[in-house]
């Protein structure tokens, strides 16, 4: 097995998409979302009522979930919820969810969105109510089929 960490965090300029690159593609096989940590910038008053983030995750230009494999009520696709709590600072969440991920480029575009899924959820460092950093963990099963594809 293999673990994917996608380390998404602001880049200066408030936005809600982030370009990661990995050093390796994997071709469509099963992968487990294993753990999520998310660090908010907490206001001194007035609480986010946002509970949940989603994050619609496309590697190689192509969605990684299907709509198939990615149920949910926001009726905007293939998006990742996203455990978190508007009250901390850091949100962790472990989770064993299974899914039968596409293709996964080097280019990996990962959009977050609020708990509505459709509303861009900026990562940005110095505003309140505001995420600054999201981290997501993969596991990736069969290594020898990841490896074949470099």
């Amino acid at each position: 097995m293999v673990l994917l960490h996608l380390h998404c965090k602001n880049t200066g300029t408030a936005s809600n998409r982030v370009r990661l690159q990995i050093p390796i593609t994997t071709p469509k096989q099963q992968i487990v979302y294993k753990k999520s940590v998310v660090h908010y910038n907490v206001p001194a008053s007035s609480f986010d009522t946002h509970t949940i983030l989603y994050a619609r995750i496309k590697g190689g230009g192509t969605d990684t979930f299907s709509q198939e494999e990615l149920l949910n009520t926001t009726g905007v696709g293939a998006v990742l919820p996203i455990e978190f709590d508007p009250e901390a600072r850091r949100t962790e969440a472990d989770y064993h969810i299974r899914f039968n991920a596409s293709h996964i480029g080097k280019d990996i575009d990962i959009e977050f969105f609020k708990d509505d899924g459709i509303t861009a959820q900026d990562l940005h460092a110095s505003t309140d109510k505001t995420i600054r950093s999201v981290d997501i963990y993969f596991e990736i099963y069969d290594i020898s089929k990841t490896l074949e594809h470099k």
